[in-house]
Formats: C-alpha cells, sequence, structure tokens
C-alpha cells in the first residue's frame, strides 16, 4: 500500500506521545513492506526533506514548526493536493488534515484519523489544573478547534482511538459515530523497554547509592502532577526511609521544582536532569523503584506509562482517561485519586513495599499481551485493508 501520515509534529520538533507513535508505526509499516510518507511542518533546522527507517519525510517550509498555523493550514491543502493521486491511505493524526478535506474527498483517498485526545478532555484538563485561576481567554483557545475535530472524524471512514475511554468520549460527545470508531492501543518495542538492563554506569553518573528511586519521566507541568511528586517527599522520607526523586523532562515547571523542594526542606532529595538522550530512557526506567505518574489532566493512554509497564516497574498512577484500562490496582500496579497528596503518599508507600509481590511481572505480562509495537502495526494494517475493500 501506498500511505500517507500527516501530522502538525514529529520527534524532529518534540518528544511527546503522539510523535514516538508516529515514529514506531512508519517504521513498522515501512518494514512490513509498505511505501510510507510524512507530511509536516517545516524541520527546526530549515531540512525539506529526508528519509528515516525506509519513511519519507516532507518538511512544509514556511511553517511553524511542530504547531498548527494559517501557513500550515494553507501549505498542508496544497501538498495534499498534489500527492493525493499517488496514494492508497491518508493517515491524519488528530486534525492535522482539516484544510484538505475538501480535496480528499474529490479524489476518493481512504482518510483514517488517529485521536490522541479532543478539544474537550484538553479542556477539561485545563479547568482542573488552573481551577479558578483559568484564563477565560485560554479556554476559549482550547475549545477553538471542537469544530476542526468534528468535521475529520466524520469525514474519516474509520477514527481510532488509543484507549477505550477515549473511544467512549469520542462518541458520547458527538465527534464520530460508534461504528467508524475503532480502539487500537499505542504500541512499545518491547526489545528495548524490558527488565534487567545494566543501570549501574547511569546511577554512577547521578550519584545514586542505596536509596529507593521515584521516577518523573514527561512533560515538567503542574498538570502532571510534579508539584505533588515533590510535596509527597517530606512524608515518603518519615515512614519509607531513604528516597530520591529523579525528574526527567521539560516544561513550564522546571523553574519551580528547585525553589520548592527547597521550601520543602528536601532539595537533596530530588535530581531534575532535564531532557535525556532516547537510548537512556530504557535505562532510566529499569533503575527506578516505582514510576510515578501522578497527573490531574484527563490521559489518553501515555506512552511513558507503558514504556515503565514494559520495563517491570512499578507503577503509580492517577485513575484518570485511559490509566486504569492499563494498570489495575495490586495487580500490575497502583491507582491513586487524582490531585490527592494523601492518595499519592499511600499509593508510593504501597508500591515501595512491594518488593517480592508479582507486581513487576504482572506489569510485564500485561505491556507482552497487549501493547507490543508489533501487534499496533499489524492492527493498523488490518484496518487499512477494511476501509480499502
Amino acid at each position: 500500500m501506498r500511505i500517507c501520515m500527516i501530522s502538525r509534529s514529529l520527534k524532529s520538533h518534540t518528544i511527546g506521545g503522539m510523535e514516538y507513535h508516529i515514529d514506531v508505526l512508519t517504521k513498522g509499516l515501512a518494514e512490513k513492506g509498505h511505501s510510507v510518507s510524512v507530511v509536516t511542518t517545516s524541520h527546526p533546522e530549515g531540512k525539506e526533506a529526508e528519509t528515516i527507517g525506509g519513511v519519507q519525510i516532507h518538511y512544509l517550509p514556511g511553517t511553524k514548526p511542530g504547531a498548527y498555523s494559517p501557513e500550515w493550514w494553507q501549505s498542508s491543502a496544497e501538498k495534499m493536493e498534489e500527492i493525493m493521486g499517488n496514494i492508497d491511505v491518508l493517515h491524519s493524526q488528530s486534525i492535522a488534515c482539516y484544510s484538505a478535506l475538501n480535496s480528499i474527498r474529490d479524489s476518493g483517498t481512504a482518510l483514517i484519523t488517529t485521536s490522541h485526545g479532543t478539544p474537550i478532555t484538553d479542556a477539561v484538563s485545563y479547568s482542573r489544573t488552573a481551577g479558578l485561576k483559568a484564563s477565560p481567554i485560554s479556554m476559549g483557545k482550547t475549545l477553538f478547534y471542537f469544530k476542526h475535530h468534528r468535521k475529520v472524524y466524520r469525514s474519516s471512514e474509520k477514527v481510532i482511538a488509543v484507549s477505550d475511554q477515549l473511544a467512549e468520549h469520542i462518541i458520547k460527545w458527538g465527534f464520530a459515530s460508534a461504528q467508524n470508531v475503532t480502539t487500537i492501543p499505542n504500541g512499545i518495542d518491547l526489545g528495548r523497554f524490558k527488565p534487567g538492563l545494566d543501570t549501574a554506569q547511569v546511577k554512577e553518573s547521578l550519584g545514586l547509592e542505596d536509596e529507593k528511586v521515584l521516577l518523573f519521566l514527561g512533560r515538567v507541568r503542574r498538570e502532571k502532577g510534579v508539584d505533588l511528586a515533590i510535596k509527597a517527599l517530606p512524608t515518603l522520607l518519615k515512614k519509607a526511609g531513604p528516597v530520591k526523586l529523579v525528574i526527567v523532562g521539560e516544561g513550564d515547571f522546571d523553574d519551580k521544582v528547585i525553589p520548592l523542594a527547597k521550601s520543602l526542606g528536601v532539595e537533596d532529595r530530588v535530581l531534575a536532569v532535564g531532557r535525556i538522550a532516547e537510548e537512556m530512557v530504557p535505562l532510566y526506567h529499569n533503575l527506578a523503584d516505582v514510576f510515578l505518574m501522578p497527573s490531574t489532566r484527563w490521559e489518553a493512554l501515555p506512552l511513558s506509562l507503558l514504556e515503565a509497564i514494559a520495563s517491570g516497574t512499578v507503577v503509580v498512577a492517577s485513575s484518570v482517561g485511559g490509566i486504569p484500562s492499563v494498570v489495575r490496582d495490586g495487580y500490575n500496579g497502583v491507582l491513586i485519586q487524582k490531585g490527592s497528596l494523601e492518595s499519592l503518599v499511600e499509593g508510593c508507600l504501597r508500591a515501595l513495599s512491594s518488593s517480592g509481590s508479582e507486581i513487576p511481572e504482572n506489569a510485564r505480562l500485561t505491556a507482552e499481551e497487549r501493547f507490543d509495537v508489533g501487534k499496533m502495526v499489524d492492527l493498523v494494517i488490518d484496518l487499512y485493508e477494511e476501509v480499502l475493500s
């Protein structure tokens, strides 16, 4: 098949769940012998095209890297009209194809859209995080794309939701009909993310010794619960002994991490390492005793969560969005109440005392049974063939 993926951002723009998903999916499709191309916004370094892992990538010059913009809507529509007769399937990541819907319809090209969330889930997450400080302007900007999502989803032969909870949300809010929505969970490379990796060198470089390690890996933002993770430390140090919180990632809470830790007297228990190389991520999951995801936002299906369970790391995560579809409390991880410091502390204590339990093995088993990238690629191909037939 001739497959074109369209997205506002790739790993060359930023590292996030959607970008990783596109990377492994397109490479997996190319490995299966399909012709795969990607259309995206301009490259931060000015490249106009490149081929990675058998995937041809086209960067549209003059557009804002990694973002929707008037220039993107115009350039992407023109590019789609140019290539539409030479592809069998157009796969849109979120609403990236919005401005090209007319030419897609006129060409008869099959359109598949993957949803990683909607303006409703984003607005709910924002309001929960901002509370009374929520800006009507910011809320309006979030909800602005409601019509874009609805039009793209309703124009698609099939909409892929990355979790059952997201699928139910899409149907409930009328973005698409039940018959046009299917769930295909994100997949990860189980050969990369696995237990038993040698982490001695990384631990030494971080100055880690015998203390228990709590890992926060993701966007360093308040809505991800990083502040709760820091606030949990004083009680955990009293009840669980020496622990250290390792924070990996970047975000708008970066400059508040150390000041918050200092105000609580735990600055020596927090290690903020910033962004790390992609090849180091499996090692960080392995060196951790507990992986923390105390998110207060609506989460579809976080890839970092899947990476953690595949690594056999005990997960402590908020019961929000699609997370409960992965984590079963007491079986393969620990679920906590979102936004509750008390629940987070209790969950961490349970996780830290789970040594010798079957939770790590069950976590790995869950990843093997449900979230292997090879299975994800096969399911997507099956969906393409179903639509084309």
